[in-house]
């Protein structure tokens, strides 16, 4: 298999129809005989684009993790070459096309974090030419150049709601703006898979609206009810949607390998899985940070309790079927960020915070075992990846669980409390405990994810998350002083 059809075959994106098949094999064709050379910079980037992220498919069939990685990564520089004249001379939906394929092969452990950047630039650009809206009439354009507007579209908004939440920045786009119509058929020839293609959209939409209610400063202004009405809306606008794909998905149960979704992979089927897993975070754990409790003054209304409480335990059975679901992830240099990194590291962080809330409760074994095959997963990371891509952070979160619970057993230093309850603060354990956290997690957060040659990464240029990227574990006000800038 060559490194174009390896692409539209395989490549995850390729199911949102950012590239429609056809016309792209046409125009390489025309490209290879002459017919046509690369005086178009847009067209330059997106072949390059196409030729790495097909190279790193094909190429992790047979060759390491480094091998694969190396080779694609020349394609993806010249492709990035382009990036000035795309952005600011010669701007095209062709452009669109070209930067949202590199974004998402950014998206994957095997390249450095560009997919932001990338993202938030075939969207602006996406917006400048009106892909957001739905044409008039008076354009005459085709229903099969509609859909192939409204694939691109879509698959960029995806992209970049998904960055929103797992980044905790700002959406750069409105959903009131949007009229673009969501795909509603298959352009002829083309490679889209509809039926995971809508729900990727459904999923997105549903986070998009979470993070505008729930991830704000202005959301964290609002009250304690109005936070927990909101946590109970938005809870509720899950389940419909879980409900409504559940035939599809099988999402109540556990992957089963024997009873797959019709037409989607096993990649494809994870991907909306652990889509559904952090979109559930996102909504409840608003309510079970202890820190975003006591911004919001949620502890003292007793009438809320059980919202708080209904959000702990649903966090905490999120956490758990997140993480046994890692047994099913295979990792190369295409596996994404969302369910190879994020994902897991979401679940591994709420559980350890729902162990420190909660060190004796019935299933505490279990759910330090849980950190423990989390642990096991950042492991198998490593060895996949020739050690390339190394977190020692989640054993260390794992072995701190393990001696929290042991050192509340053995104490009692609760005041008679069997476990620090919902309204308790971690920093109420004893100090060399609270210490011990603060000194190894700092220490391996810096270890593991700074380096002291600033040049290093374009050498090594692999999955390089950076500090900022943990903003999403941070409160939206980030003290509990948090601004008005209410009007009058």
């Amino acid at each position: 298999m060559g490194t174009v059809p390896a692409y539209f075959d395989e490549a995850l994106d390729s199911a949102l129809g950012i590239v429609h098949r056809p016309w792209f094999e046409a125009q390489l064709r025309s490209y290879l005989d002459g017919s046509i050379n690369d005086s178009d910079p847009a067209w330059y980037a997106l072949r390059n684009a196409i030729y790495a992220s097909g190279s790193r498919v094909e190429l992790s069939k047979t060759k390491t993790f480094l091998e694969a990685n190396q080779t694609a990564w020349g394609w993806f520089e010249n492709a990035l070459a382009a990036h000035t004249e795309i952005l600011y001379f010669r701007t095209s939906i062709l452009g669109v096309q070209a930067l949202t394929v590199m974004a998402y092969y950014s998206h994957n452990i095997g390249s450095p974090c560009l997919e932001y950047m990338l993202c938030t630039n075939a969207l602006r650009l996406a917006v400048a030419k009106g892909l957001h809206r739905q044409p008039v009439s008076s354009w005459n354009s085709s229903e099969h150049e509609n859909n192939l507007r409204s694939c691109l579209f879509w698959a960029a908004y995806c992209l970049e709601k998904q960055i929103v939440s797992q980044s905790g920045r700002h959406s750069l786009i409105d959903d009131d703006d949007v009229n673009c119509q969501v795909p509603t058929q298959v352009p002829a020839g083309s490679t889209v898979n509809l039926q995971y293609f809508t729900i990727l959209i459904r999923l997105a939409r549903l986070s998009s609206v979470v993070s505008k209610r729930l991830s704000t400063v202005r959301a964290f202004q609002q009250g304690a009810e109005l936070l927990v009405r909101s946590v109970a809306e938005l809870d509720e606008q899950l389940n419909a949607l879980r409900r409504s794909v559940d035939p599809i998905l099988f999402l109540e149960s556990p992957i089963n390998l024997k009873r797959m979704p019709a037409g989607m992979t096993l990649q494809q089927a994870m991907y909306l899985r652990y889509g559904f897993f952090n979109v559930a975070l996102d909504i409840h754990t608003a309510l079970t940070y202890p820190w975003c409790r006591s911004m919001v003054g949620l502890t003292p209304h007793a009438a809320l309790r059980n919202q708080v409480e209904k959000s702990t335990q649903t966090v905490a059975e999120t956490c758990r079927s997140a993480i046994l679901a890692t047994e099913h992830i295979h990792f190369d240099a295409n596996t994404p960020v969302p369910m190879s990194f994020f994902g897991p590291m979401y679940a591994l962080i709420n559980l350890f915070i729902y162990i420190l809330q909660t060190p004796q409760q019935s299933r505490i074994q279990s759910d330090l075992a849980l950190m423990d095959v989390a642990a096991g997963h950042f492991a198998r990371m490593q060895i996949a990846t020739d050690s390339e891509v190394t977190f020692t952070f989640a054993k260390e979160v794992a072995a701190l669980a393990h001696e929290a619970v042991a050192r509340g057993s053995s104490s009692r230093r609760y005041s008679g409390n069997e476990s620090l309850g919902m309204d308790s603060d971690p920093s109420r354990l004893r100090p060399d405990m609270s210490d011990c956290m603060t000194d190894r997690t700092g220490n391996v957060l810096e270890d593991d994810l700074q380096c002291d040659d600033p040049t290093a990464s374009y050498v090594n240029p692999f999955f390089d998350l950076e500090l900022e990227n943990w903003s999403t574990f941070l409160p939206a006000g980030f003290d509990d002083k948090v601004m008005d800038f209410s009007v009058g």
